[in-house]
């Protein structure tokens, strides 16, 4: 019984609140008072060749219009509704689906927890069925994309017949920090609007008009206290709280985990050329370019990108979708693969029979691997967040 994704769609935050980097960094030093050291931080990651952002990321707007800045709950919900509303109605849209058709509900978010819960917030805002099942992840950061896919796939491997909804958001209110340790500063640079939202089913007549088929995933957690502490929301010496981020110890982390992933997934993803080299040569070192035509990786930073790819053995232009996309918004934390996939799709690069490589890591430390098969040519793809700015 076959998983199809019919299609997703990814919020794409309003002109008044795409900045540019002095922009950025103009409103964090007029909206907080934060010392020298935490200004240079934040100026050496918007403008150094490590972060990798562009000029018009998404800033929420509880930092755009409030000075000080608004860091409530109230707006931290205000930017919740004004995404997860917006790609739900998206995607069922695009899947020519409405909200009583959907049977089974996974939402996750991680910065903030709301109560009712996220996915209650959106049943009741569309009016979904009172028997739909719900399930709502938090804690597993940027790797929760691919969690909530497997998660998804287990529960439809279970039942005939049903459709899922997935909804995925990293609320910048609630991680914004507004402590001057620099561990917790680039967060600040790097985190920006989010927000994806897509269909997966197993009904056998979804499949004509589906995209992509989930063929396997596989999800590692390392347990070791340099890989736990990587990445970390919590409070800082001067009583602010802020997600920290130790770089060289997320670089390895993220290394050690892909490998680990990769390695159980390898068996299930490789062309049987590439398995009988490995059989007749233990030595040889297979490379992923010969079993995906498109690999999606997680758009922590420029530099992680770089170090990952390099780690697989890719070609530079491999990872071109992947910095297009932290280019143009910024690390979209659980949600940037699917901002990748929507990038390859707007270019018209998805051909009937591709196989794609969806890559995600964060804290934990976590890594989770989807692949996906191309059930068609996706031409004319509708994605608005990679429509030309005006």
């Amino acid at each position: 019984m076959g998983v199809f994704l019919l299609d997703f769609s990814c919020f794409a935050a309003p002109k008044q609140l795409r900045k540019s980097r002095g922009e950025t960094l103009d409103l964090l030093t007029k909206g907080w008072k934060f010392d020298n050291d935490a200004l240079s931080t934040m100026r050496k990651g918007f403008f150094g060749g490590g972060a990798g952002i562009g000029d018009a990321t998404g800033i929420p707007a509880s930092i755009v219009d409030n000075k000080p800045f608004d860091l409530s709950m109230d707006a931290a919900i205000a930017e919740m509704e004004m995404v997860i509303y917006s790609v739900v109605e998206n995607t069922l849209q695009a899947s020519n689906l409405g909200p009583s058709e959907v049977d089974i509900f996974i939402t996750a978010t991680d910065t903030y927890v709301p109560v009712p819960s996220m996915s209650a917030i959106i049943a009741n805002r569309f009016k979904m069925r009172s028997d739909v099942r719900t399930y709502s992840l938090g804690g597993h950061a940027c790797t929760s994309g691919i969690i909530a896919v497997e998660l998804a796939q287990q529960l439809l491997k279970a039942a005939k017949g049903k459709v899922a909804l997935l909804v995925l958001h990293e609320n910048c209110t609630a991680g914004f920090s507004r402590s001057n340790v620099k561990a917790c500063c680039a967060g600040n640079v790097l985190f920006r609007l989010n927000g994806v939202a897509l269909v997966l089913t197993n009904r056998p007549e979804d499949r004509r008009r589906a995209k992509y088929e989930l063929m396997h995933t596989k999800c590692t957690l390392l347990s070791n206290d340099a890989a736990f502490n990587c990445v970390k929301v919590r409070e800082a010496a001067d009583g602010e709280t802020g997600v920290f981020l130790q770089k060289n110890d997320v670089l390895a982390s993220a290394s050690q985990s892909i490998k680990l992933t990769l390695t159980k997934l390898g068996p299930l993803i490789l062309p049987l050329s590439e398995l009988v080299r490995v059989a007749c040569n233990r030595k040889y070192k297979p490379t992923l370019a010969s079993a995906f035509n498109h690999i999606l990786i997680h758009t922590a930073a420029a530099a992680v990108i770089t170090a990952v790819a390099q780690g697989l053995g890719l070609e530079p232009k491999a990872a071109i979708p992947s910095s297009e996309t932290l280019e143009r918004f910024g690390c979209t934390m659980m949600c940037s693969t699917y901002y990748i996939l929507a990038n390859i799709e707007s270019q018209n690069a998805v051909r009937k029979g591709d196989r794609i490589l969806q890559l995600g890591f964060g804290a934990g430390f976590e890594c989770g691997a989807a692949f996906w098969r191309a059930l068609r040519d996706v031409k004319d793809a509708k994605h608005k967040a990679w429509e030309p700015y005006v």
